[in-house]
């Protein structure tokens, strides 16, 4: 359970997850589903037209590390808005590299915004959440787990409850 880093490899032997920290601390993380269908452009293929043809790609490949130990640090110090400053800015930037490819190329949906917008809201009310989406339309919520019916209670005035999920970090693996 809790917090694991990738190690990027070419292969099953060198390719694998090390723990970071058990994430047994006030933490959660909320999935609000904008839309259960299948996207248009596979996650796939749109990383290899924004490979090819993003002249934005390299400048994001050139700060993923950085941005990665900033995370690890954020983790070490269980510190939520470090964090979550780096999930979002660095989702912002993954989804403005796919923006730069040609043809252009996006997952969001109006819904999309609206989420981000609200996460914003909440932030400027003192609350400390963060949004991060990969390739697909749905938004993550990065949040202390405490806040979390808080920020349920606010998404539910526009989404239905179905579409939001409320996670949690969970126990170690087990072999059965």
């Amino acid at each position: 359970g809790g917090f694991v880093e990738w190690q990027k490899g070419t292969g099953d032997q060198d390719s694998y997850a090390i723990p970071i920290d058990d994430a047994n601390w006030d933490i959660g993380i909320l999935v609000v589903i904008v839309n259960r269908n299948k996207k248009m452009v596979s996650s796939r293929e749109g990383m290899k037209r924004t490979l090819e043809t993003s002249p934005f790609y390299r400048g994001w490949l050139e700060t993923v590390d950085r941005d990665l130990e900033e995370i690890k640090i954020g983790i070490k110090n269980r510190d939520i808005n470090q964090i979550g400053r780096v999930a979002e800015r660095n989702s912002l930037k993954m989804h403005a590299t796919m923006l730069g490819a040609d043809p252009p190329l996006s997952y969001w949906e109006p819904e999309s915004i609206i989420v981000m917008e609200i996460v914003r809201e909440l932030r400027k009310e003192g609350l400390p959440c963060y949004f991060t989406m990969d390739a697909g339309p749905n938004v993550k919520i990065i949040c202390k787990l405490s806040d979390s019916p808080i920020i349920r209670d606010r998404l539910l005035k526009i989404f239905k409850s179905h579409q939001i999920i409320i996670g949690k970090p969970g126990p170690d693996i087990t072999i059965l």
